[in-house]
């Protein structure tokens, strides 16, 4: 059985597993949008394309591991935006 340090160990690296996978997922997801937006864009290729259909994946968040929203509390379509212009820019 294992000791209450040993659980205290083990929680402080799932925490941090699950904060890096989420921002890796969120990082994904914006850059992923940002570039099916900008190959649309009638400049670039305009070539429609299929993309997610709505403003973000929900996430479970966790009081301490990942309390709050992607970003610092930054949008989805926040993020989406400046990645956007970046592209087109």
């Amino acid at each position: 059985m294992a000791n209450l340090a040993t659980l205290e160990a083990a929680q402080a690296v799932a925490r941090t597993n699950y904060a890096a996978a989420a921002d890796a997922l969120v990082t994904a997801y914006v850059e992923l949008f940002a570039v099916d937006q900008a190959i649309c864009n009638g400049n670039i290729g305009g070539q429609p394309q299929p993309s997610f259909g709505g403003p973000g994946p929900d996430l479970p968040t966790h009081p301490i591991a990942y309390p709050n929203t992607p970003a610092g509390g930054r949008s989805f379509g926040d993020r989406i935006r400046v990645r956007l212009n970046q592209l087109l820019a």
